[in-house]
Parts: structure tokens; C-alpha cells; sequence
């Protein structure tokens, strides 16, 4: 009895902890969509002389000179990336690490309110927390093998639409912001060389958060569809 107590509030702690660098992520990857916005959408021109070329800021914060934008723009996203990558995987951490505690209760899934329940209803949303979707649906068809089965293709459909959008737009960003430093050839090689391997590590940073996204996702979709054939 005390350690299914103990084992409840971990899920709690844990529940809480995830919420927690659930919004970080959210911030973050809002903050990385906002750099890219300012990146793509401001228009280029030329300087009178036509010596240089500089970007007009949006909000009127003024113009500045397109090469040194571009380089800080990216070194920001590269930073952003990295950081949401970072702030993914501990909610994911603390996703993997919640169940595993509710698999150490005993009889999870007699209670009134589950401890898989309780799990999500504590948990902050995001576009990947599409879980919820599913639960209510299945909460409302329990005998209803057909509709049971389709909530779970639904999950895997959204969740892996939310999945694509969240990392392609970041990846698309750090490409972007590259190709135009690249496009400057008043860049020195050196930032180019900084710039090139600063980029493919927080590329990589993002496609290993993926591909820990997509497993999770599978293991989600394996338990939802394990659980109809129990129906």
C-alpha cells in the first residue's frame, strides 16, 4: 500500500515536471517560428550607393545590414534548436519515467480516475500532447470496438502530423538561415566553416529528439491498439 502511495505521487512530481518543460518547448519553439518570421519576411534593398544590403525590421525597429543579420539570426536559431531539443527530451524523460510508475501500481486501471488519467489531465498540452483526443473518445465508445480502433489510427495520423510540424519547420529555419548567410560574399570563411558545423549539430540535436518522438509515438499507438483487443 505505501509504496502504490509512493508510486502515486511520482507519477504526480512527475506529471508536474513534465508540464513544466512542456511550456519551456512551447516558448522555445515559438521563439524559433518568431526569428524565422523575422528572417523571411522583412524585404531586402539596396543602400543608396548600392554598397550594401540591408534588411528593414518589422515593428519599425529600424534596418540593418543584411549579412550581419543574417549570421546572428542563425546562430540564434541554432541556440533556440538545441535548447527546445533539450527541453523535448526531459518532457519525453519524464513521459517514459511517469508510466513506468503506473506499471508499478497495482491495478492501475480499476480505480475510478487511472493514474494514466490523472497523468493527462495534469499534463500541460502541446501540439504533440494528442493523446487526450484519443482517451475521450475511447471513454465514450468503450464497446465500441470499430470506433476504438479508429481513435487509435486517429492519434497516430495527428500526433505524426503534429510531429512533422513541429521539427520541419525548426530543421527549415536553420537551412534557411544558412543558405542565406552562404548567399553573402562578404562572409568570411571561417564563420561559414563555425556557421556549418554549428548548424548540423543542432540539426542533429533535433533528429534525434525526433526519432525519440516517433518511437514514443508507436509505443502509445501499440498500447491503444493492445488495449482494444482487450475490449
Amino acid at each position: 500500500m505505501a509504496e502504490t502511495e509512493g508510486a502515486k505521487q511520482v507519477v504526480k512530481d512527475l506529471a508536474e515536471g513534465f508540464s513544466l518543460y512542456a511550456k519551456l518547448s512551447n516558448r522555445l519553439w515559438l521563439s524559433l517560428v518568431t526569428v524565422l518570421a523575422v528572417v523571411v519576411l522583412p524585404e531586402t534593398q539596396l543602400t543608396e550607393d548600392g554598397g550594401a544590403i540591408t534588411k528593414s525590421l518589422p515593428f519599425g525597429l529600424g534596418i540593418v545590414e543584411k549579412g550581419l543579420f543574417d549570421v546572428l539570426a542563425f546562430f540564434t536559431m541554432c541556440a533556440l534548436a538545441v535548447s527546445y531539443s533539450s527541453a523535448r527530451a526531459n518532457a519525453m524523460l519524464a513521459y517514459d519515467l511517469a508510466h513506468k510508475a503506473i506499471d508499478q501500481i497495482a491495478d492501475p486501471d480499476k480505480s475510478i480516475v487511472t493514474q494514466r488519467q490523472f497523468f493527462d489531465i495534469m499534463s500541460y498540452p502541446t501540439l504533440l500532447r494528442v493523446g487526450p483526443i484519443s482517451v475521450i473518445t475511447r471513454l465514450r465508445f468503450k464497446n465500441r470496438k470499430s470506433i476504438l480502433l479508429m481513435s487509435s489510427w486517429m492519434y497516430a495520423i495527428v500526433k505524426n502530423m503534429g510531429v512533422i510540424i513541429t521539427y520541419a519547420i525548426p530543421l527549415y529555419a536553420i537551412f534557411y538561415s544558412y543558405y542565406s548567410i552562404a548567399q553573402n560574399l562578404n562572409v568570411w570563411s571561417w564563420v561559414m566553416w563555425v556557421a556549418f558545423g554549428t548548424g548540423m549539430l543542432a540539426s542533429l540535436a533535433m533528429v534525434q529528439v525526433l526519432l525519440s518522438d516517433i518511437v514514443l509515438t508507436l509505443g502509445v499507438f501499440r498500447r491503444l491498439s493492445s488495449s482494444n483487443d482487450d475490449t
